[in-house]
């Protein structure tokens, strides 16, 4: 998985067009939905093969959670499947905006004000997903996105 593949079409569905980041789970990919007029969204490939049924069961269960989340702080899942049979992969909107992480390498320390809305924005995403039972493991700046809502008003 060390190679992009970008261009290749996953599930006959999505063309991965480019590559918007790597983590430890797996690479993130732009992506267009084919059958939706080449929508654009985000593909998730997640790292290695699945080969434990259990560890299958599990992650579908919890994205089947997921996908019932709605709150404007949580990106959407659209969709999830496998790749060449034995990959989950994860379908979610594409987010306009910027990482956190970003947005502190380039400003510096954010005025407490604005600290405090980015924060409650977090909060309120984690709270509906303690909800359904959903700890987030990996809670980072490099995983918190700022975008705007059709408003402006800054969503995170």
């Amino acid at each position: 998985m060390n190679e992009p593949l970008t261009g290749v079409v996953i599930s006959e569905r999505y063309r991965l067009t480019d590559v918007l980041g790597k983590g430890g789970m797996g690479i993130v990919y732009k992506a267009e939905d084919l059958r939706l007029n080449n929508r654009l969204c985000a593909v998730k490939l997640l790292q290695g093969q699945t080969t434990d049924p259990n560890e299958a069961k599990r992650f579908e269960a919890e994205l089947q959670i997921i996908s019932r989340l709605r709150s404007p702080h949580v990106v959407q899942v659209l969709d999830t499947g496998y790749f060449e049979g034995h990959r989950l992969y994860i379908v979610m909107e594409l987010l306009e905006g910027l990482p956190l992480s970003q947005l502190l390498k380039e400003s510096g320390a954010i005025p407490i004000p604005r600290a405090i809305q980015i924060t409650k924005g977090i909060l309120a995403g984690l709270s509906e997903a303690h909800e359904y039972g959903i700890v987030h493991r990996d809670l980072k700046p490099a995983n918190i996105f700022i975008t705007r809502s059709r408003a402006g008003d800054e969503i995170t």
